[in-house]
């Protein structure tokens, strides 16, 4: 999905502007490279249920479910709805991965549960069929919106620090920002931004901490290229650098390397908090409406005085250096 989302940047207008955004062939690889991401759910539905060793397709199932047209529309609605009379909210649950891990480990319990009490006459429909009837209340009013409201809490905090202590602020949002990624909730903040950006016609507080926890995330994929020790550790590393700097894809880097590894994921929150410290302090400042990533990123803060340029530079190497030395000192298990 990387790799597609890669060629549309490199091919499209963005880079080597081969074909327009209108072409068919640009549309092709980036609906194509969306699906990889839209649809994780359902993926982490099969991993999650195959490592548990329960029942894979109700794993996928349950994931299909957070990612329904259905939900999807009531979400953007903000419509309140109810399963079994027990009252939610839609939420988005596309791109995330918290909600359905939690639903599949509670899901582990509850099919094992009626795998144990089901005759054995009756266990070819009781067990898949009685798992989702239970696991429904449990992931929709509960385990999913969970991460959605922890994540939409975080947010509100965040912005209501900028306006309190604006430094800290940007290197909270550089230190937790992939965990709000995860959870799906980093989509409270942009909606912000999109709100205070025309507005203001700046921004010293989101763009900035992005930025810190993004390259500080490439600093620790140097690290963790450096310390692999199995070729193909690092050759899948380098392309993971390669499709975040030129792509602007950062989620091969989170889910081929920070989540499964769990000590770069770590190592990436200390380094984006030190280097979203430092760009508060020098008053980093975006002043064009732009949530690219990779090497695109940048355009976002060009604009301003030369010192806007100066601060963009000494913030990047210090999220590279950070991130860097940050993972040197956490062991990277093989």
């Amino acid at each position: 999905a990387s790799l597609f989302k890669t060629l549309a940047a490199i091919i499209g207008p963005s880079l080597l502007n081969l074909v327009s955004t209108k072409s068919d062939l640009y549309k092709v690889f980036t609906f194509v490279g969306d699906a990889g991401f839209y649809f994780l759910p359902i993926f982490v539905g099969y991993t999650a249920a195959k490592k548990l060793k329960i029942s894979i397709p109700i794993g996928m199932m349950l994931g299909a479910v957070l990612v329904h047209p259905t939900l999807i529309s009531m979400a953007a609605k903000s419509t309140h709805f109810t399963v079994y009379g027990l009252p939610t909210t839609a939420m988005n649950y596309s791109s995330t991965v918290l909600p359905i891990l939690l639903s599949i480990w509670v899901m582990s319990y509850v099919e094992r549960a009626f795998r144990r009490f089901s005759p054995s006459t009756l266990q070819v429909f009781l067990v898949p069929f009685g798992t989702m009837a239970v696991m429904l209340p449990v992931s929709l009013v509960v385990l999913a919106p969970l991460g959605g409201y922890l994540g939409q809490y975080l947010s509100d905090g965040i912005i209501a620090l900028g306006k309190v202590a604006g430094p800290l602020a940007v290197a909270v949002i550089g230190a937790l920002f992939t965990f709000m990624v995860l959870s799906g909730m980093h989509v409270v903040l942009l909606s912000f931004l999109f709100v205070t950006f025309p507005a203001a016609g700046s921004d010293s507080l989101i763009l900035p901490g992005i930025l810190a926890a993004s390259w500080a995330g490439t600093g620790v994929a140097m690290a963790c290229w450096y310390k692999f020790k199995n070729r193909k550790n690092k050759e899948l590393t380098i392309g993971y650098i390669v499709t975040w700097f030129l792509g602007g894809v950062g989620e091969p880097l989170l889910y081929g390397l920070s989540v499964p590894y769990k000590t770069p994921l770590v190592a990436g929150a200390i380094a984006g908090g030190i280097t979203g410290l430092v760009a508060g302090f020098l008053n980093l400042t975006a002043y064009v409406l732009n949530t690219s990533n990779g090497i695109y990123g940048i355009a976002a803060f060009i604009g301003g005085s030369s010192w806007n340029y100066i601060a963009l530079g000494i913030t990047i190497l210090v999220a590279l250096i950070a991130g860097f030395a940050t993972m040197m000192f956490f062991k990277l298990d093989e």
